[in-house]
């Protein structure tokens, strides 16, 4: 019995190991395949930087689009997910999103892995957060049926620390759009660009 059980919790460390190795190669893949269209640090926290916002100001506007290093970024995604095998997309997908969820949290709202709290935020400003939850509302739609919980649960972290944020900086008399609002906007968004992973 001891022996089985010794067996049976090697197997399950080589299994993790195995699964950890392979994450980390779809990671490497999706950088490699993207590298044209990756934003530098600027690119990506410009669409987030809004000095000259007043508390008075309106938020996003009714054809409001996403950001435009993810409009340069989606059909080189769509690309580089076509390029892979179809019994391999799914992971290289959850990988690929992974990966630029992580550019985001470090190079825009300044997140430290090590406990997720912001150090040099970016987004001060609820016109701000409100862009970035649009962002990564159209991206999760797109990525649709491909995505699971651990990604659900970094998508939502992301958005709440950058309201979080914008919070402080929030007069009492400005209403943030709903959430609806989000999922309308995002989805005619996606249709206009005609990207199908």
């Amino acid at each position: 019995m001891e022996v089985t059980a010794d067996i049976d919790r090697s197997f399950d460390r080589l299994a993790a190991r195995l699964d950890a190795a392979i994450a980390v190669s779809y990671t490497l893949l999706a950088e490699k395949l993207l590298d044209p269209a990756l934003p530098d640090t600027a690119e990506l926290r410009a669409p987030y930087q809004k000095a000259d916002w007043r508390p008075s100001a309106t938020l996003l506007q009714e054809d409001a689009q996403v950001s435009s290093w993810l409009i340069k970024l989606l059909p080189v995604f769509a690309k580089a997910v076509r390029s892979v095998p179809v019994e391999h997309r799914t992971p290289f997908i959850r990988a690929t999103t992974k990966f630029i969820f992580s550019l985001i949290g470090q190079k825009v709202l300044s997140l430290d892995d090590s406990n997720s709290k912001p150090s040099s935020p970016c987004c001060i400003h609820a016109i701000c957060a409100e862009q970035l939850y649009l962002d990564i509302h159209l991206f999760m739609l797109l990525i649709g049926a491909h995505s699971d919980d651990s990604l659900i649960d970094a998508a939502v972290k992301l958005c709440d620390s950058a309201f979080q944020m914008a919070s402080r900086n929030l007069p009492e008399n400005l209403s943030l759009h709903p959430e609806d609002w989000f999922d309308r906007r995002a989805r005619k968004l996606l249709s206009q660009y005609a990207i199908i992973l």
